[in-house]
């Protein structure tokens, strides 16, 4: 079973308990969501199919399974007839059902149903559905008349939405991952999401990488700016090149476990706040802490052989970093780096921490040897990074166990 402090984003499990238990919002959700929720099932129930071992019976295997995995109960699913795609989720913690549209179940392939059944699942094991039961009725497209004058309700209505539209755009990034747990698969779950947000109704090529470029070119503009302050204020949720990138964050760092959860949600809490994100290629201060890490650990021993010379050259020329970059900090006299200088380390994603990881672990052992000096200082590197203890521990007794001399047995031992 998933552990919801794993899974859900840090930020969003705190703003919903404060919610749940802010007095208003229990006067509110007590007196209308009830309702709210047996007529909207009552519709359902005639108007749209239940999903059942009998009717669309692989939605029915998928969420059964999965809520098990979600530690929820199984909730009831409907397929309406609507021309768009798009699934939501109503009711109540105890109690909730979700809505799939039936242009969404015959557009996306069994393993991108699994991201939305996933997604929606998410939202109830998050603890999600009240309130935004809460502004579904706000927002007064299913429900009137709950007010006695249509101006007082419009008014209310506005402002307690601008109050949790932060808290929406952040419920997302919780449910997206939810979504990824059930499909196990990075590409079709960034791939779902996009077309999700989009609307992409037929399987067209879509490739994230290049898809995400586009967001690149325009990410500094004014018009961006601009957007995203709108956004902020106003939308439900968060641009879809956000939410891709926050995925591929959780997605990498839910297999490698480099990143701990706390580290992982300060960036997405980056991204909300529209903070400059690694997309895409390596940038350059990657490139620089990359070689410059690699130099530190390579010339432990006082000096750098053509072994590690090489691998470190190879190693540029696989990430196609820049000639600039390279010659500057390959070549450079006296290349130890200062340990204290490695701030960057907060601004890498999953993928390049593991990267950095792997690639210092060669270079430390690339002359066939694995000396007291250059432990030392891989394990101060390392440390330095922010790596979990754990990782550590783990990577440097492979290296000694392999490479390393008795003394360092003892040592790692001790």
């Amino acid at each position: 079973m998933l552990d919801r402090n794993e899974v859900v984003y840090s930020f969003d499990r705190i703003l919903t308990a404060k919610i749940a238990d802010n007095k208003p919002f229990k006067f509110i959700s007590g007196k209308i969501v009830e309702l709210v929720k047996t007529v909207l099932r009552s519709q359902k129930m005639l108007n749209a199919v239940k999903v059942s071992k009998k009717n669309f019976s692989t939605v029915h295997t998928v969420a059964r399974e999965f809520s098990g995995k979600a530690g929820i109960a199984l909730p009831d699913i409907f397929i309406e007839s609507e021309n768009e795609l798009n699934a939501w989720t109503y009711g109540t913690e105890n109690e909730s059902f979700i809505v799939m549209t039936s242009r969404l179940v015959d557009s996306f392939s069994e393993e991108e149903l699994r991201f939305v059944i996933g997604h929606e699942i998410g939202h109830i094991a998050a603890g999600h559905v009240l309130i935004r039961q809460v502004l579904s009725v706000l927002d007064n497209k299913f429900v009137v008349g709950f007010m006695p004058a249509y101006w007082a309700r419009l008014a209310v209505g506005t402002l307690i939405k601008l109050s949790l539209r932060k808290w929406e755009r952040i419920s997302e990034f919780s449910a997206d991952r939810y979504g990824y747990l059930c499909t196990e698969d990075k590409n079709v779950s960034l791939r779902a999401l996009a077309r999700l947000q989009i609307g992409l109704m037929h399987h067209h090529e879509l490739d994230i990488d290049e898809f995400l470029k586009q967001y690149s070119e325009i990410r500094d503009s004014w018009l961006t700016k601009l957007q995203d302050s709108q956004d902020n204020l106003f939308s439900s949720h968060s641009s879809v090149f956000r939410r891709i990138i926050a995925l591929q964050m959780f997605c990498d760092n839910w297999k490698t476990q480099v990143l701990i959860p706390s580290d992982l949600d300060d960036k997405i809490k980056a991204i909300l706040n529209g903070a400059h994100l690694l997309i895409g290629d390596i940038n350059e201060a990657y490139e620089q802490l990359l070689i410059q890490s690699l130099l530190y650990v390579a010339q432990a021993d006082g000096k750098l052989s053509k072994k590690e010379s090489s691998f470190i050259t190879e190693l540029c020329d696989e990430l196609e970093i820049s000639e600039k970059v390279k010659n500057d900090m390959l070549y450079q006299q006296g290349a130890d780096m200062l340990i204290e200088k490695v701030s960057i380390m907060n601004n890498l994603n999953p993928a390049q921490k593991e990267k950095l990881l792997d690639s210092l672990c060669e270079v430390a052992v690339i002359d066939g040897s694995y000396a007291a000096e250059t432990d030392s200082r891989l394990k101060k590197l390392l440390e330095k990074h922010g790596f979990q203890s754990r990782i550590i521990a783990d990577r440097r007794a492979g290296l000694i166990k392999k490479h390393g001399n008795t003394s360092l047995i003892a040592d790692l031992i001790q």
